[in-house]
Parts: C-alpha cells; sequence; structure tokens
C-alpha cells in the first residue's frame, strides 16, 4: 500500500475493491461478494455504495486496505496503514490484516512508527 493512496475518485467504495478482483479474472457477482466481506473487515459495510471522493482520508485508506486483502496476495506491504486512523478503527484495520495472514495464507510487513501496532506483530525489525 502506498501512502499517497490510488483509488478510482468517481467510482464508489465497492467499485474501487471490484476492479481489482475483476482484473483477476473473477465474475462480477462473486467480485461484489468479496468485495463486501472485505470492506466489512474494515467496518466499510455501510460505505460501499458512496462515492470514494465523498469519503475522509481514514476511510480511503480503509478502501485501499480492503482492496489489498480482497486480492488474497502473497504478501502485503503496508506502509503506515492506520496512520489516519484513530485508535478504535487502528485495531479493527490491524485484525482485519492478522486475519488475511491466517485465512488466506498472506504474509504481511507493516512500517509504522505505532508501538502498540507494532507490538501486535510475530516480529519487529527496528530500523
Amino acid at each position: 500500500m502506498l501512502q499517497n493512496l490510488r483509488s478510482l475518485t468517481a467510482r464508489t467504495a465497492l467499485d474501487n475493491v471490484v476492479v481489482v478482483l475483476l482484473a483477476q479474472g473473477q465474475r462480477r457477482r462473486q467480485a461484489e461478494a468479496i468485495a463486501r466481506e472485505s470492506l466489512a473487515a474494515v467496518g466499510l459495510e455501510s460505505f460501499a455504495d458512496r462515492k470514494v471522493e465523498q469519503l475522509s482520508g481514514g476511510q480511503l485508506q480503509r478502501v485501499c486496505v480492503a482492496r489489498a486483502i480482497a486480492s488474497r496476495p502473497k504478501v502485503i506491504l503496508a506502509d503506515e496503514p492506520t496512520g489516519q486512523l484513530d485508535r478504535k478503527t487502528s485495531l479493527t484495520v490491524l485484525e482485519a490484516f492478522l486475519t488475511a495472514t491466517v485465512e488466506y495464507d498472506v504474509a504481511l510487513l507493516i512500517a509504522t512508527h505505532d508501538l502498540e501496532i507494532a507490538s501486535m506483530c510475530d516480529s519487529i525489525v527496528q530500523l
């Protein structure tokens, strides 16, 4: 994930997650189901049909997290994924990431200044 959040601004939060799944060859109905599940994992189920240009920076950040999780990659590189989020939402996002590591066999590398977030990871490398 990039610190500069990339999105399809004229499209909905759901569309921004679905697009990566369609690019992977998923059928629309299946892509939407996975996208809705991923948006729910980061607490955005009620924002699925809202255009991303109407979202706050923290909400857009969570759309990008949902997109990363939905794509089921082998590795997620997350650069300050909770940087614009309050404590409760940060924990929701981290839980979504950690669930993805188990359920989808995703390796997760997080760059963060948040020591509480870092302490929840399997290992910490300080630079």
